[in-house]
């Protein structure tokens, strides 16, 4: 549904827990050496994710020095997962299988594809350590909360009393206004590409005297005052998007907690 926001939240999450399991105990180097990708190419599409959100999210371009930010921090993850999957491709060629081989080539092609697609140059660590990784999210579905064990530890250490629940709520609740205003916008641009190509065609049957002027007029008219409306509703939701952007800035970070 191109939500590259939560998208970001939770690739920033998959890497979080992939790092997770990296330091968790010793294993053989080619397993290590995957988990250490992995973790790499996750933030990198965390930060990949939130440039496409930062371009969806400002029409006008004010924050193209941030969208450039997060480009070059993607970039310099995806860089690294590809160096390490080039690694592992190269020294390990005869020991692993066909299936094996055939994981890397296709991860080797897709971090590719988005380094290129990013079209930026990262020269080193020096570049990107002041821009900060996306906050992660880690989502856990509610039908399997009650198997999680009481002794569950979690990325980030709080108690249970400084959980900011009403902050929370509002978060989900703006989510849910993102979806609705995208998916809204989304059915009117469908409606207004539609009515357009209608109209088109009543011009051309005008033109090849398929259609008397009166009938002409009145469908012109008719799909005229359609468009006009879907115009005024395109309208109103980018005002809209005024008050989303606003409500953003009041709902800064977000706990979430499964118990």
């Amino acid at each position: 549904k191109k939500n590259y926001f939560l998208a970001s939240k939770m690739h920033a999450g998959l890497s979080a827990l992939s790092k997770r399991l990296y330091f968790l105990k010793n294993y053989d180097k080619t397993k290590e050496l995957q988990l250490e990708a992995q973790f790499n190419y996750d933030m990198g599409n965390a930060c990949h994710f939130k440039a496409k959100y930062l371009i969806d999210a400002s029409k006008s371009g004010k924050n193209e020095q941030e969208i450039e930010n997060f480009k070059k921090k993607a970039n310099y993850y995806f860089l690294k997962a590809e160096e390490i999957w080039e690694k592992m491709r190269k020294k390990n060629y005869d020991n692993l299988s066909k299936n094996e081989l055939k994981n890397l080539k296709f991860n080797l092609s897709v971090v590719n594809e988005k380094i290129i697609e990013n079209d930026v140059e990262v020269s080193g660590y020096q570049d990107i350590k002041n821009i900060q990784d996306p906050e992660p999210i880690i989502a856990v579905p509610e039908n399997l909360a009650h198997f999680l064990p009481r002794s569950t530890m979690y990325l980030t250490k709080y108690s249970f009393r400084n959980l900011e629940f009403n902050r929370f709520k509002e978060y989900k609740k703006l989510r849910s206004e993102m979806i609705f205003q995208y998916n809204k916008t989304e059915k009117l641009l469908n409606k207004k590409a539609g009515i357009g190509r209608t109209i088109k065609e009543l011009k051309i049957l005008y033109e090849n005297s398929d259609i008397d002027i009166n009938k002409y007029s009145e469908l012109l008219e008719k799909y005229s005052t359609k468009l006009n409306m879907i115009e005024n509703s395109l309208e109103n939701l980018k005002k809209n998007d005024k008050n989303i952007e606003a409500k953003k800035k009041q709902v800064k970070k977000t706990v979430v907690a499964t118990t």
